[in-house]
């Protein structure tokens, strides 16, 4: 996922409590090597890593014991508020770095392009959809994408995934007259500049979102940097599209923060749903996949067999997770848990790079183009929108309204559903050290939440009442 990196605060903008969130960063690395893998806070490089380093949440102070006290908010806090961004918001600004960083990315193959004769590492299309045994194909869906800078190849690039896989190809760039999709990249500028973490973050969402939809009409929302002002306004803007999901695969590490109730009414609409990664550090999880308004995706191992069966699932330790001192316990989770506090994850995804999947990207990341095997939970939060697309595809083929109708109708759907198709994970590492939750068990847990989908999930979602 995109990480938030704190730095120096705009004189014009105010921070919670006055305080100035500390910067972090991490050392860059030869993704040929696993040695120098990036270094915590106070490392002495400005190149960010989603998977490296521990970022300290705005709102608090690095103390030796910790995080200090939660600040109070200096901005504006009504909930109710339009999505617009306040003058006074506090600053967020932050380098885009996907959980594909170095740890949980392997370049596997340098291609100028599409060829059948290539084979890359990393879970298929077909694998994938096999294993999720999906009716669907997002027909009549439209999903929306928020990522950050300006990826001037991505059209070019899916169109290569496509062409691969045998998927159908951008319309207007390739893709056959009668069997294209559509890809509408929307606030892109060149003067948004390049960033080449931010780029395969935004090839991975986008190629899969499209893999698990085919037929899906993509909204790519590209923000201009990794403020949240920025971030959450391109939220705005997808949500004024009304698609069946958000795909937001980014967030700020190191736990919630006092002012993020703010930002929460950003996803609080009843016209579509954030579809949120939990994070790529373990405990405790990041923000905005606090937010009891967002559908927060966790990570496991996913082992499949030559048929796409599930031979094996367990949970991947670094899967962002648990519970919330700001949020209060959603009505959704009332049945799951008891803690009287936002809960995360909801629900998983595969997201260990060695059973990752396979992304085509042609902007440089630290000196690599071509195939990628790709890992973290970022490939969770546009997989999970493309099976929520693909429900809505069924229930309005039956008459029937959008998961999204009314407030958190997708939460208590998932919440409701059977483990047939939501299946618990029970078994794995824990994800940190917290006092309980952290460990995979029956029922919810904070590293997987309900659990992993299985196959037929989309049509059981397409008969949920929620």
């Amino acid at each position: 996922m995109i990480t938030l990196r704190d730095t120096a605060v705009s004189s014009a903008v105010q921070s919670p409590a006055g305080r100035e969130p500390a910067p972090w960063s991490v050392r860059p690395v030869d993704p040929a090597s696993s040695a120098g893998l990036g270094s915590p806070a106070g490392s002495d490089s400005s190149v960010g890593s989603a998977k490296t380093g521990s970022p300290v949440s705005p709102g608090h102070s690095a103390t030796a014991g910790g995080l200090d006290a939660p600040g109070s908010h200096s901005g504006p806090s009504n909930p109710g508020a339009p999505a617009s961004v306040p003058t006074l918001e506090p600053k967020r600004v932050g380098l885009a770095v996907p959980a594909a960083s170095p740890a949980t990315v392997k370049h596997t193959v340098t291609a100028g392009g599409a060829d059948p004769a290539v084979s890359p590492p990393g879970y298929s299309p077909s694998q994938l959809n096999g294993y999720l045994g999906l009716t669907g194909d997002g027909n009549g869906q439209t999903i929306a994408i928020v990522d950050a800078y300006d990826n001037s190849d991505i059209v070019p690039n899916t169109e290569t995934f496509s062409q691969q896989y045998g998927l159908p190809g951008v319309c207007g760039a390739g893709g056959t007259a009668g069997d294209c999709f559509h890809l509408d990249v929307r606030e892109q500028s060149a003067a948004t500049g390049v960033n080449g973490d931010a780029e395969l973050e935004t090839s991975l969402d986008v190629e899969w979102v499209h893999a698990l939809a085919p037929k899906a009409t993509i909204e790519l929302f590209e923000a201009s940097d990794l403020t949240f002002a920025d971030m959450f306004a391109e939220v705005a803007a997808a949500a004024a599209t009304h698609p069946a999901a958000i795909s937001m695969s980014w967030g700020e590490n190191g736990g919630d923060f006092s002012d993020e109730t703010y930002y929460d009414h950003f996803c609080a609409v009843t016209i579509t749903v954030c579809v949120v990664s939990s994070g790529d550090y373990g405990h405790p999880g990041s923000y905005p996949a606090y937010s009891p308004a967002a559908l927060s995706v966790g990570g496991t191992t996913l082992n499949l067999a030559a048929d796409d069966s599930v031979t094996s699932e367990q949970a991947w330790a670094d899967s962002g997770g648990g519970q919330s001192w700001v949020e209060p316990e959603p009505a959704y989770q009332d049945k799951a848990q008891s803690s009287g506090k936002r809960q995360l994850p909801d629900v998983s995804f595969d997201a260990d790079v060695n059973t990752g999947v396979a992304v085509y990207d042609s902007i440089p990341y630290y000196g690599q183009t071509g195939w990628f095997q790709v890992g973290g939970t970022s490939v969770g939060a546009p997989a999970w929108s493309a099976i929520l697309a693909d429900a809505d595809q069924l229930r309005a083929g039956t008459g029937g309204p959008s998961l999204t109708e009314a407030g958190a109708t997708v939460q208590k759907a998932f919440y409701s559903l059977p483990t047939s198709v939501l299946a618990p994970v029970t078994s794995g590492p824990d994800n940190g050290f917290c006092p309980v939750g952290c460990a995979p068990g029956p029922g919810y847990d904070e590293i997987t939440g309900l659990g992993s989908p299985r196959a037929g999930i989309d049509a059981v979602l397409a008969r949920a009442t929620g």
